[in-house]
């Protein structure tokens, strides 16, 4: 089934206030079945939903969900620059660490400390660093993987970006991916370039580039 056939019933909405519990579960669903690589995927729901609902209230991030009849078949979370993620969730870390050395997620563990450390950039140019750190972050995206390779995603994330910077002025667009197919739906339809890699355990991470 083409974009087309659901053009008229895909709605766009910019998340402002608290998830209620049928957003949070139908965003925690993609987080988990779409983002498994992601750090998210691996936290229990108290401290998700604090993830999710701080970047709702705050002035830093926009999120956004792609609805079908009602139904979110997708989400993106932007943050204004890729430095305000630390920042802003810091709190969350003892509450991050705490559970994982819980599940006995060690790999996540050691990833954490990559990133918090900032060795996660050992290898990247400091003028590299300094771009993705000062500008427009595309932190997390998903479409349900039924409604995949449809259109929609790109479709979605084309109309989030011309809101997005209609009020703000942003010189580039830095996304991060683990996958291949990720990768190759970033470059090929959205025009994404290659940036660099971040140190992971046990894949590294490919940091991509858009020019706005």
């Amino acid at each position: 089934m083409r974009l087309k056939n659901f053009m008229k019933n895909i709605e766009l909405k910019e998340i402002t206030k608290k998830l209620s519990t049928r957003e949070f579960s139908k965003i925690k669903m993609l987080i988990k079945n779409v983002n498994p690589s992601s750090l998210l995927s691996n936290l229990n729901d108290q401290i998700l939903k604090k993830y999710l609902n701080h970047c709702v209230l705050s002035s830093s991030f926009f999120i956004y969900s792609c609805n079908l009849k009602k139904d979110i078949i997708g989400y993106v979370i932007f943050a204004k620059k890729y430095k305000l993620i630390r920042n802003e969730f810091s709190f969350l870390s003892k509450q991050i660490f705490f559970d994982q050395i819980f599940k006995f997620k060690i790999k996540n563990l050691l990833n954490f400390f990559l990133i918090f450390t900032n060795l996660e950039n050992i290898f990247i140019e400091k003028k590299k660093i300094a771009i993705i750190r000062e500008n427009l972050n595309l932190n997390l995206f998903a479409i349900n993987s039924k409604y995949q390779s449809m259109g929609i995603g790109k479709y979605f994330l084309r109309s989030c970006l011309k809101t997005v910077t209609n009020n703000n002025k942003f010189r580039y667009l830095i996304t991060e991916t683990f996958t291949n197919r990720a990768e190759s739906f970033y470059l090929k339809k959205m025009n994404f370039k290659k940036f660099c890699i971040k140190i992971r355990l046990f894949k590294n991470l490919k940091v991509l580039i858009y020019k706005f």
